[in-house]
């Protein structure tokens, strides 16, 4: 979930609209660095050629923003705190040796969940909004105004870069990490080095996911809400469709769609090839002061559209949009996750929820409160909880 609301003060300037091929190095750190933590004694890169982790390595797991792992939800395993946290905003990512990396505030943490034991804390001048990402030997975290990748094992420097102010999530196919920011950029996982920057003038991007080489950018403008298709390759925009309303969450991909939420009460379905609109739904009804919107999970042939600030979440069919099935499940602003026993809705107030294909509550948690985007291994379920006094917890053996 973006934090762009209460960093405001730090919003991206406007820049003027131009696809701009670019191989200019980042900056590899050595010696004294901007960020507050001191120095490095070593540049270095990051190793793209090690076999995929099993772990939660992204905001939604992978670059289309799936939310969907087979493994099954551990509603009946103990929950345990793994330790407080200051800062809900930022999903979690965790990796196969059971270790967690999230933002708080101005700092990045490795947790060892084993052991409850913080292994390293990483400190900014600036806000760690965003999930980080998992990438072999390293984890790239954004703050507000960089992009660093660190070591996993101690958190130091291994490349920084600077692609633009960032509030949306980033993603990673593998060999590049994509950053929404003022003008949409790829960065080279390896060095950092821009591969391509694209600016988008009236456009002030919320979100982004990747589907058949093609990166969607949503945001908003001056007249309501966008999508723009770029070439994930090259920059190159393919399209761009314009919307009614402001879209302020990541949208989510899968064979040939990306499904869209706004901050009105629609649901859209883009062409990933073309942008046209493939069909637009409202899956539930207006609320007073408008809708907040969260990413959007497909399971199976529905689209589930988490409730927002509203109380009922949403289940559409993909191939129409017409709506299958309806939870009251409370406010939500966490991606529910599509696992191989239902679908996971984290809700603020209600607990979690364990819905099946038909809409039937499986199974129910009351005894938490999903604050932040969960994150499913083999290991259980891990998350930020709701509420004052933010713990990360986990569900699990």
């Amino acid at each position: 979930m973006s934090d762009r609301d209460r960093l405001s003060d730090i919003a991206a300037p406007g820049v003027s609209r131009r696809a701009v091929l670019a191989t200019g190095a980042a900056t590899l750190v050595a010696g004294c660095q901007s960020d507050g933590f001191g120095s490095d004694a070593r540049q270095t890169t990051v190793d793209i050629d090690c076999e995929a982790s099993d772990g939660w390595r992204q905001y939604q797991t992978d670059a289309a923003n799936s939310g969907t792992r087979t493994q099954r939800a551990p509603f009946d395993a103990e929950l345990t705190s793994v330790g407080s946290v200051s800062e809900v905003s930022g999903g979690v990512v965790v990796d196969d040796a059971r270790r967690a990396f999230f933002g708080d505030q101005q700092a990045v943490r490795a947790i060892d969940v084993r052991e409850r034991d913080e292994r390293w804390r990483r400190e900014f001048d600036s806000f760690v909004s965003a999930t980080p990402v998992l990438a072999c030997d390293a984890v790239v975290v954004q703050t507000s105004m960089r992009t660093y990748a660190l070591d996993r094992s101690d958190g130091t420097t291994l490349w920084e870069a600077s692609p633009g102010n960032q509030f949306a999530e980033p993603l990673s196919d593998g060999r590049h990490v994509f950053v929404a920011s003022s003008a949409p950029t790829a960065l080279d996982l390896r060095d950092g080095s821009t591969r391509w920057s694209h600016d988008l003038t009236d456009v002030t991007p919320w979100g982004c996911c990747l589907g058949d080489g093609c990166l969607v950018v949503t945001g908003l403008t001056d007249r309501g809400g966008v999508a723009v298709g770029l070439d994930a390759a090259s920059g190159d925009r393919r399209w761009r469709t314009d919307l009614p309303n402001p879209v302020k969450a990541s949208p989510t991909y899968r064979d040939g769609t990306a499904y869209v939420p706004d901050e009105g009460t629609h649901l859209v379905a883009l062409s990933i090839e073309t942008g046209d609109v493939e069909w637009r739904t409202r899956p539930y009804d207006s609320l007073p002061g408008g809708r907040r919107a969260a990413t959007p999970t497909v399971a199976g042939d529905t689209v589930v559209v988490p409730s927002g600030n509203g109380g009922t979440t949403a289940a559409v069919d993909r191939a129409s949009g017409e709506t299958v099935w309806e939870v009251e499940t409370g406010p939500t602003l966490a991606p529910p996750v599509a696992t191989g026993s239902g679908v996971v809705v984290g809700t603020m107030n209600e607990g979690l929820f364990l819905v099946d294909a038909d809409g039937t509550v499986a199974d129910r948690r009351t005894d938490t409160r999903a604050g932040s985007q969960m994150a499913l291994t083999d290991a259980g379920l891990f998350y930020k909880t709701a509420g004052m006094d933010v713990e990360f917890v986990h569900l699990g053996e």
